[in-house]
């Protein structure tokens, strides 16, 4: 009798079988469509390292372009209206650099495809922000008639000495 061992059983590709045949050509047909996908996307995959390490750079400069300026603007004055003001300025510079980025990538060589990317980018931009401070102002409200945040009276016989410094 002969016996049948497991990596006989594994490593035998049946060719004559029917789902051997369907299951290659699927497989064949997605590693196909992943390819073209990132070919498309992003160009050669061969320029890996350079697109994932340009892709972490802008997401870390682009990112940080933000809340760097709300840190630094007004500073002395500590206006919060200028601050807001800034920050979305700053924040919509970013989407617009960004957006002409994405125009040029796709291979947009008219000037009407580069105001269409340009516009469909900034409304999504300005509808939400819109939104989020809508609800962060509401939100504020709920909490301020809720009491919860308060700020606590301080009794002047508590402050330290160390209060002056």
């Amino acid at each position: 009798m002969h016996r049948v061992w497991r990596s006989d059983l594994v490593n035998r590709k049946p060719k004559h079988s029917l789902f051997y045949s369907r299951f290659r050509r699927q497989y064949t047909l997605w590693s196909y469509e992943m390819t073209t996908k990132y070919q498309e996307l992003l160009g050669q995959r061969g320029h890996f390292l350079f697109h994932s390490t340009f892709a972490i750079l802008s997401y870390i400069i682009f990112g940080l372009v933000t809340p760097v300026t709300y840190g630094f603007a007004f500073h002395d004055s500590d206006d919060k209206d200028y601050k807001m003001l800034a920050v979305a300025a700053a924040g919509f510079g970013c989407i617009f650099v960004l957006t002409i980025a994405k125009a040029y990538v796709k291979g947009i060589d008219r000037f009407g495809g580069y105001v269409k990317t340009i516009l469909y980018y900034v409304t999504m931009a300005v509808s939400a922000s819109g939104v989020a401070y809508a609800t962060g102002d509401l939100f504020g409200k709920l909490l301020d008639d809720l009491g919860w945040f308060q700020p606590a009276q301080v009794d002047a016989s508590r402050v330290s000495s160390w209060a002056s410094y």
